[in-house]
C-alpha cells in the first residue's frame, strides 16, 4: 500500500502489511535479476573488441534502455491497474 499505514486505497506491492512499510519481496528479486543482466552484459560489452564495436551506432546506448524501460512498463501494467 501506498501511504503511511494499511487502509490506504492504493496498492502497488510496496505495503507488506506487519506495520512495517518495506518493499514486497519479489521486488528483491527483480533488482537482482537486474543486477545480474548488468554484470553480464557489461562484462560482455568490455571484453568485445575494439575492432568488432566499430560496426556498432553508439545510438544504441540510448535506444536500448528506453525500449526495455518500455518493455517493463508494459508487462508490469496489470500490476498497477486500480
Amino acid at each position: 500500500m501506498i501511504g503511511l499505514r494499511a487502509g490506504f486505497p492504493i496498492s502497488i506491492g510496496l505495503y507488506v502489511g506487519g506495520g512495517s512499510f518495506l518493499p514486497a519481496m519479489y521486488w528483491y528479486g527483480w533488482t537482482a535479476t537486474a543486477a545480474l543482466g548488468a554484470l553480464i552484459f557489461g562484462l560482455g560489452a568490455a571484453l568485445l573488441p575494439e575492432r568488432w564495436s566499430r560496426p556498432f551506432w553508439s545510438g544504441w546506448l540510448w535506444v536500448t534502455p528506453v525500449a526495455a524501460m518500455i518493455g517493463c512498463f508494459y508487462l508490469t501494467l496489470p500490476w498497477f491497474r486500480l
